[in-house]
């Protein structure tokens, strides 16, 4: 008869994972599932082979690093999958039918511009720069899991984002008799920065959700 791992024994591979110093859940999922088919593996040959044994055995398959850089590894896939996701998003909005809004939004920033002047527009987006940060920090805190989970966007997975930043518009705003840049320009800039930043929001909630659908419990 096949000898499997008791509910307990489970328990102590989490608890082995988590002195390894992985402390995501998601990832100790990953690895216990991995050490558990191991180790079930190796008492197919040896049945009385302690848990204990077996388990150093299967993490000495690792290397000297351990678990260190299987956690690497899954973050950087994670980056590559976000970027991946929000150049979909992105491309969406040069499409139909978001590129009418696309069209209409670059629109409305350069009929603001002719309208209120150049200064007053970049004032305004700033105000409404801070508004969609703090928006997007209730929404973090908002969808926190109760149990920590792999970051799935990490920094840097947006490329246009840095034209977003209250700091650049700022300056902007506070040196604007200075500007040698076309206004042309800078209404492009900003209605990128804020398409970009919407591509982010969905990839954002694209992560939340399939983390909420693949780890429930995190979320209860």
């Amino acid at each position: 008869m096949n000898r499997n791992l008791t509910s307990a024994e489970i328990e102590t591979l989490f608890a082995f994972v988590k002195r390894k110093g992985v402390t995501y859940y998601d990832l100790q999922v990953e690895l216990v599932d991995h050490l558990a088919s191991e180790i079930e593996q190796q008492w197919l040959q040896y049945p009385s082979l302690p848990l204990e044994q077996a388990l150093e055995k299967v993490y000495a398959h690792f290397g000297i690093f351990g678990f260190t850089e299987v956690v690497e590894k899954t973050q950087a896939a994670l980056a590559r999958r976000g970027r991946k996701l929000w150049w979909n998003y992105f491309k969406l909005f040069w499409k139909l039918p978001r590129i009418v809004f696309t069209l209409a939004l670059i629109g409305f920033i350069w009929a603001c511009c002719v309208r209120f002047g150049i200064s007053n527009v970049i004032l305004a987006n700033l105000i409404l720069s801070c508004g969609w940060i703090i928006y997007k920090i209730y929404h973090l805190f908002k969808h926190q899991p109760k149990i920590s989970l792999t970051p799935r966007v990490l920094y840097g997975g947006n490329p246009i984002s840095f034209i977003q930043s209250p700091i650049m518009l700022q300056y902007f705003y506070y040196f604007s008799e200075e500007i040698t840049l076309p206004e042309p320009v800078i209404v492009i800039a900003f209605g990128l920065a804020w398409i970009s930043s919407w591509a982010s929001h969905e990839t954002d909630l694209h992560f939340l959700k399939e983390q909420q659908r693949l780890y429930p419990q995190a979320f209860a």
